[in-house]
């Protein structure tokens, strides 16, 4: 009963693990993005964990050969040892080896289909599939000068100036199950070294450590140092194994100095019940190691999710702050730069008040001339010039504001970051076609309001372009900038909105209380209009915020698949309570 009960909380605890590894494999981060160095460290070292050792160890249960990994620093004699263990000449050594990317995995044909379940060994013709990045590219070579139940690896160095060969080498380590470390007298306390055998100790994996080319006057002082160094990262239990200088025979070392670690190596790879416990004490170690890992990368996780929320508040604030000046801009007769109050000054020279008695179509005709034409082209050019400065100064003034929130920031790549800093290409066109379909639908207003004007040959930038200044000065401010140099004959602002209306109304064709009402309604499609331009900036760099490395109920995923597997392992370990 216990026993079907212990089998029960087995499967239960292979199945959480499994979920677990499904969240960590679903979260997608980008490639370049700054900032995400530790969360994509945590995210790779769960995915190592669970993909290469726990999960395969947990369903082969337990059933495996003990997987050592020949590791250590450049010239340690790594390869040399293989060679020397087996026999016969499995891997290349020599000045050369810092160079390899391939590690050598030498193995007992007989445990083939289980290395080929922990994805160590590939059948032959094997198609790869979407998970192929993550398959260690490993270089099997049979040999029945193996014991079965034991595989050799010889890794990279992993103090070699090869990028590539220092995060091979940490990743071999992930699938071991015993770690053999070999270094000599001289560089035995290498920094990165004793990082990864730490991380070795956190696991619980089995570690043995092979002190070569070891001096004889020195080897007293070297052992008791390096017995310090491992009782300091909680190896104390580790096996020390020695070896002289050596003259090699024939590129290996004789025969009868590596019969002692031969032996035990061999010991180990026995499946007795020493063997059990041990793999047992590992896998353990690394669902512990996994479930810490996955915690930090929820952690890691929610910071990014925490930091793209404020950055989202940041840009709403700087786009309303943007979107709230040009409105107070247009509002206020602002927009009337001196190259737009030019051109209103020359319509309003061609522009002979209104007689007494004169008829309106009469008054119509007489001056549609081709220079009037012309003169309020120009206030429409003018006119579109100006909220074009407008637009370019308040969206490019939010960039600049944006732009230091977004450099470093997780969710956004450098590239992004430094791009959002200028105007689009397309920036200009885009406030050009606002405007000019804004104007457009002015004069669908006045057309619509007095349908004689449809008599007339005038375009959008002519007729609109009147009722545009009109809105500039709806509020009875004066169009700034029309108005003489400061001096006697100055017009004060009522003077000027009486010498300003009248031009207007005589323009449109249109009744003096017509043209305020028109005015206010054009007013809200300007702003509409440009509304909308600036929107289309915003949600640019919203999209970028999207796109960032991970959702909240990402987050809350991996949480609770971390929870599951802890409750499934208190379950495993007292199956009495389930």
């Amino acid at each position: 009963m216990d026993q079907r009960l212990d089998g029960e909380a087995q499967d239960d605890l292979v199945r959480a693990v499994t979920r677990m590894y499904l969240a960590v494999n679903g979260l997608s981060l980008p490639d370049t993005a700054p900032g995400l160095e530790d969360l994509r460290r945590e995210h790779q070292r769960a995915l190592r964990l669970l993909e290469s050792y726990t999960l395969p160890r947990l369903e082969q249960q337990l059933e495996a050969p003990l997987v050592v990994v020949v590791g250590g620093p450049t010239g340690a004699g790594k390869s040399t040892l293989v060679n020397s263990l087996v026999g016969a000449p499995v891997t290349a050594s020599g000045v050369l080896r810092p160079t390899t990317l391939q590690p050598v995995m030498v193995y007992n044909q007989a445990d083939a289909p289980a290395l080929h379940a922990l994805g160590l060994l590939r059948t032959h013709g094997e198609v790869a599939t979407a998970d192929a990045s993550r398959w260690l590219q490993l270089r099997a070579v049979p040999s029945p000068d193996v014991v079965p139940g034991l595989a050799l690896i010889d890794s990279p160095d992993l103090d070699s100036r090869v990028d590539g060969n220092r995060e091979l080498a940490a990743q071999l380590l992930t699938v071991a199950d015993l770690w053999l470390f070999v270094t000599t007298g001289t560089d035995y306390a290498d920094v990165l070294s004793w990082d990864l055998l730490a991380a070795a100790a956190q696991r619980r994996m089995a570690v043995a450590v092979l002190l070569n080319r070891l001096r004889e006057r020195e080897a007293a002082q070297v052992r008791r140092h390096f017995a310090t160094l491992l009782t300091q990262s909680g190896l104390a239990q580790a096996h020390v194994f020695t070896l002289p200088e050596l003259s090699l025979v024939e590129g290996r070392m004789p025969v009868q100095f590596v019969l002692p670690l031969q032996g035990w190596l061999e010991k180990r790879a026995v499946r007795d019940q020493a063997h059990t416990v041990q793999a047992e004490r590992t896998v353990e170690g690394s669902i512990d190691r996994a479930v810490a890992s996955v915690r930090a990368l929820a952690d890691a996780a929610a910071d990014q999710v925490v930091a793209a929320r404020r950055l989202r508040v940041d840009l709403e604030a700087v786009f309303s702050t943007a979107r709230e000046q040009v409105r107070l801009r247009c509002a206020d007769s602002s927009l009337v730069a001196e190259e737009l109050a030019a051109a209103w000054r020359a319509v309003d020279a061609r522009v002979a008040p209104a007689h007494a008695g004169q008829g309106a179509v009469g008054a119509r005709f007489r001056r549609r001339g081709r220079g009037e034409h012309d003169a309020l082209d120009a206030v429409g050019e003018a006119l579109r010039s100006s909220i074009g400065a407008l637009m370019r100064e308040q969206v490019d003034l939010a960039l600049f504001r944006i732009a230091d929130r977004l450099t470093g920031h997780p969710a956004i790549s450098s590239r992004d970051a430094t791009s959002v800093a200028a105007l689009p290409a397309d920036f200009v066109t885009r406030v050009d076609d606002a405007v000019l379909g804004w104007l457009r639908s002015v004069q669908q207003r006045v057309r619509s309001a007095d349908p004689r004007s449809l008599l007339t040959p005038a375009g959008p930038l002519q007729e609109a372009a009147t009722l545009a200044l009109a809105t500039l000065a709806v509020e009875g401010r004066p169009v700034r900038g029309s108005e003489p140099a400061e001096g006697p004959n100055a017009l004060s602002e009522r003077e000027q909105l009486e010498v300003h209306t009248p031009v207007r109304q005589r323009l449109l064709h249109l009744p003096g209380d017509v043209v305020p009402a028109l005015a206010r309604e054009a007013w809200l499609d300007l702003i509409s209009a440009l509304n909308d331009v600036i929107l289309a900036e915003e949600a640019r760099l919203s999209d970028l915020i999207e796109e960032g490395p991970v959702l909240p109920e990402t987050v809350e995923t991996l949480r609770a698949a971390a929870d599951d597997v802890d409750h499934a392992r208190r379950s495993a370990r007292s199956p009495s309570s389930a």
